[in-house]
């Protein structure tokens, strides 16, 4: 019997992660993880705030950019995919003309495309993305980051 879905999902996704790291390293690139924070509640609960993109990549000429990783099973990527409050981070640094958005592994074509957050909220919730609608990097074996970071 297969792992559960979830677990099965997570496994992709640090997989992808960990590759992402690697590829970056072996683009000359620093890739830091951006840490989650969380926000007090009432009756000493706590809330995990996601707002930062995951992932902060700098060139060695000084050059930032910010991306949030996803992994998908199909053959398309949609809107509600995505955090609200990281699309509007990305759009942001997008109009400061600073890299950003969302990088997809479809595993089942072996693409890794990566979409501008400014191109999603201009396509607009109850969209899809297709790997076409993105700038393809290559493959899981040698995708290529340097392409983001000249958008």
């Amino acid at each position: 019997m297969g792992k559960p879905i979830t677990t099965q999902n997570k496994e992709n996704g640090s997989l992808f992660e960990s590759m992402f790291k690697a590829r970056a390293q072996i683009n000359g690139m620093l890739c830091e993880k951006n840490h989650l924070t969380a926000r007090y509640l009432p009756g000493g609960r706590v809330k995990v705030v996601k707002s930062e993109l995951d992932y902060r990549v700098v060139t060695q000429d000084g050059k930032v950019g910010y991306f949030d990783c996803k992994t998908l099973s199909g053959h398309s990527f949609t809107y509600s995919m995505i955090d609200e409050a990281q699309l509007e981070r990305s759009v942001t640094h997008n109009y400061w003309r600073v890299p950003s958005g969302f990088i997809v592994w479809f595993r089942s074509s072996n693409q890794i495309v990566f979409y501008k957050g400014a191109d999603i909220k201009l396509k607009g919730a109850g969209c899809s993305f297709e790997a076409t609608d993105g700038r393809l990097l290559g493959r899981i074996e040698n995708f290529d980051l340097k392409l983001i970071m000249a958008v």
